[in-house]
């Protein structure tokens, strides 16, 4: 499990380390093309947020979220969060409020 902090850095996520947990494309997809075609694509469609990066010994992406701190959900009428609980229950989160 890995720890991440949060942009705003008052949360801490335990969770699988990236392409542990099968499935998500990686066999479909980063078996084959590995991760520089998504960093690439999102570099095109997001050019002032993205920076082309390496991590953990494979091509990767840096973006810089701070833009979007401030946005606020938007509620979709009609929709209620516990029916997507058992598809959500299956990641392994820990959310913990730190000082």
């Amino acid at each position: 499990m890995l720890d991440v902090v949060d942009g705003n850095q008052d949360k801490v996520i335990e969770k699988e380390a990236t392409q542990k947990l099968g499935g998500g494309n990686t066999e479909e997809f980063y078996a084959g093309e590995g991760t520089l075609p998504k960093s690439l694509m999102l570099k095109v469609v997001y050019p002032d947020d993205t920076k082309l990066s390496e991590k953990f010994t494979r091509d990767h992406h840096t973006v810089n979220y701070k833009k979007y701190y401030d946005n606020e959900p938007i509620n979709i009428d009609g929709y209620d969060p516990e029916d997507n609980r058992a598809e959500t229950d299956l990641f392994k989160f820990k959310k913990v409020k730190i000082n």
